[in-house]
């Protein structure tokens, strides 16, 4: 159901509308990103994309008032509200692009409070995406979720841990086998492509994968279930580049080609080797 913007979120509409096609987004230091941030929620604006910034959907009126009310009921620990963090994206020419926490800002520039706790996060753009499949080398793509797949919460279905000095840094674990996969599809001639749903930034999860020597050719951040337009129509076009797509997970191998709606899916015994099966399978297809 439409929301009718009030003259707050008027403001947000026509402050979209003037810098939907200027601003650009620009990669922040590795320091800017390690530590949460204090900023003001005037240096925040609000992402184009974001169903947020729609005037046919808009902002949920009743979502900030709920914000408003913890505002109003809960004073600032240290002059800052909201323990959860906003994520945001620099840009040009100035300030930061919301990328998560748009009823947070808005509630907190309404209410006039002077900063809110702020995450600085890359994300990977269409320029990032084509340098990737520039470097790729064939017409064949595997998808794997880093989240639900690749890494792995359960120590015991884990690759051996890093040294003492990399674990500190990389705390997450990669399946176990999941080198031996990504080998398995190269050899096919498959690029391999990782997505996630969070904002790990794509030198850090490349250094991440080489320390484990199991490296992807491709990689998305911020692919949650709130893709924007945009975002979708970028990650369409980055599969719709290859013949063939397979997706792995933790079920099964699913086989589709781009423009079909014809798929074949080959399941997986979830009581046996996970990544045994999926060479298993991937070893009996015959070379193009």
């Amino acid at each position: 159901m439409a929301v009718v913007p009030n003259s707050f979120m008027q403001e947000v509409f026509d402050e979209v509308a003037g810098y939907r096609d200027s601003c650009k987004p620009v990669k922040a230091g590795h320091l800017e990103r390690m530590f949460r941030k204090e900023l003001s929620p005037l240096v925040m604006h609000p992402n184009p994309d974001d169903e947020f910034s729609v005037p046919e959907i808009g902002p949920n009126m009743e979502i900030i008032g709920r914000y408003k009310d913890i505002i109003r009921n809960s004073p600032p620990v240290m002059g800052i509200q909201f323990e959860e963090p906003v994520i945001v994206e620099k840009m040009l020419p100035k300030g930061y692009m919301l990328i998560n926490g748009h009823h947070r800002w808005a509630a907190a520039k309404q209410m006039g409070l002077e900063k809110i706790n702020a995450q600085v996060v890359n994300l990977v753009h269409k320029s990032d995406l084509n340098r990737m499949r520039e470097l790729c080398r064939g017409e064949k793509l595997v998808s794997f979720d880093l989240d639900e797949v690749v890494f792995a919460a359960d120590p015991s279905e884990a690759e051996k841990p890093l040294s003492f000095f990399k674990r500190r840094h990389y705390t997450e674990r990669i399946r176990n086998g999941v080198p031996k996969v990504f080998r398995a599809f190269k050899e096919k001639g498959y690029d391999v492509w990782v997505y996630t749903s969070g904002y790990r930034s794509e030198e850090y999860l490349r250094t991440l994968f080489k320390a484990y020597k199991a490296e992807p050719d491709g990689m998305i951040n911020g692919f949650g279930e709130r893709k924007s337009k945009r975002q979708k129509e970028i990650i369409h076009s980055l599969f719709d580049s290859y013949k063939e797509s397979v997706h792995v997970d933790l079920a099964g191998v699913v086989v589709s080609h781009p423009g079909s709606s014809d798929f074949t899916q080959t399941d997986i015994d979830k009581n046996s080797d996970w990544a045994e099966q999926v060479v298993g399978i991937v070893k009996g297809w015959r070379s193009e």
